[in-house]
């Protein structure tokens, strides 16, 4: 009986010892990954989502090439979820998972071969010229290093226009005396924090008794006023709990990356549309202002307002458009027309808006449904239809 107690717990050591010492690829958030670009030591990483069927099948695959230190010799074997870090996998070009990616030196190569270890150590070969000594500290540690906080970059009148043009600007318009906004100032300094090694989100702020201008020119009405520009459009207001917890989910939310991989053809995406193909297979009701003026000057109009990157219920307006009946229907980009959808106070996507004429213009609020839209527009047709027996 003593051998056997003995036997189970030197059974429970060793499986507590291999536990310990086998804990597959680590996992990179978006500030841990940053350091990868900034390393000379070579990162093999496998972008995935925990939905898709090809990533469970390779993940114990890629935790026992982390674990293996013959075969993973002389790199790091990472993973990063693209479902909690997509703006990440959005800024590195992630379109497929999973997707390996091998970061040398300032150059990265994409694996394309047989999943399985042999052709791991041979891809790595190849692409690392040298090998160097594992680094010493972990990233954790390395992170310390840089973990102190920065503030919101103050934009002016000289510079706010090209600053909101880069990529995702998340800007915080406030008065110095507003006390919600001095409430705000250090949960706003957080949030920068949180995000300055993010490539493609960038948190800032302007002063509206400064910098008049700006303010009147973004129709800022009350402080705080929290506006998300991406490539210089307005696509959303914040207005719920300014905490940092909300304010991170909003932003994630509303970039978040939709790369859906088809199981069958994994190579393939589920695209956004882009602006080419919204041309080609809509071209018949693609405007632009000339174009939404000629039509309005005759007669009622209805516009979908959109950016290629929100264009949820398109589909449901082209079907609704193929019915209507003395309503030209028509779809704006506002990356194409920024001052025709800044006139008009589109900044928010998508927007459905109908226009009586050229002063008289009324967005839709309603489910993006065939049955709603064709209410929506039923209306106007009634009572201008009154409004003309009226006349009469």
């Amino acid at each position: 009986m003593r051998r056997h107690e003995i036997f189970l717990f030197y059974l429970w050591v060793s499986q507590y010892f291999v536990k310990a010492v086998t804990n597959g690829a680590e996992s990179y958030s978006t500030q841990s990954f940053e350091l990868v670009h900034h390393s000379s030591y070579p990162h093999f990483v496998m972008f995935y989502a925990p939905w898709c069927g090809h990533c469970k099948r390779m993940q114990p695959l890629w935790d026992k090439y982390a674990d293996d230190k013959v075969y993973s010799k002389g790199i790091k074997v990472a993973k990063v979820d693209c479902t909690l870090n997509t703006p990440l996998c959005a800024s590195e070009g992630i379109k497929a998972y999973p997707t390996l990616l091998l970061f040398v030196n300032q150059e990265r190569y994409t694996f394309r071969g047989n999943r399985n270890i042999g052709e791991f150590k041979q891809f790595v070969e190849k692409n690392v010229k040298t090998t160097v000594e594992a680094p010493s500290e972990t990233f954790e540690n390395q992170l310390e290093e840089d973990n102190s906080d920065v503030e919101a970059e103050q934009l002016f009148f000289r510079n706010f226009k090209t600053k909101i043009n880069e990529h995702y600007t998340f800007v915080d318009f406030y008065a110095p005396w507003c006390s919600h906004c001095i409430a705000l100032q250090p949960v706003w300094n957080q949030l920068a924090t949180r995000f300055k090694h993010n490539k493609i989100v960038k948190i800032a702020k302007v002063d509206c008794t400064t910098e008049k201008v700006i303010c009147k020119e973004q129709n800022i009405q009350a402080y705080p006023s929290l506006h998300l520009y991406k490539d210089g459009v307005l696509i959303k207001q914040y207005n719920k709990e300014r905490t940092l917890k909300s304010l991170v989910s909003f932003i994630e939310e509303t970039i978040k990356f939709d790369a859906e991989v088809d199981e069958k053809t994994p190579h393939l995406l589920k695209k956004s549309v882009s602006e080419l193909s919204l041309h080609e297979k809509y071209k018949e009701l693609v405007m632009n202002e000339y174009t939404l003026v000629f039509h309005m000057k005759s007669g009622f109009v209805i516009v979908f307002f959109y950016i290629p990157s929100l264009i949820d219920g398109l589909e449901i307006f082209v079907e609704f458009s193929k019915e209507l009946s003395g309503v030209v229907p028509g779809i704006v980009n506002c990356e194409e027309n920024k001052e025709l959808c800044t006139k008009l106070s589109v900044r928010t996507y998508p927007k459905i808006i109908f226009f009586e004429n050229l002063n008289d213009y009324f967005p839709y609020f309603g489910d993006r449904t065939k049955v709603g839209l064709h209410a929506f527009v039923k209306s106007f047709k009634n009572k201008n239809s009154k409004d003309s027996k009226e006349e009469l």
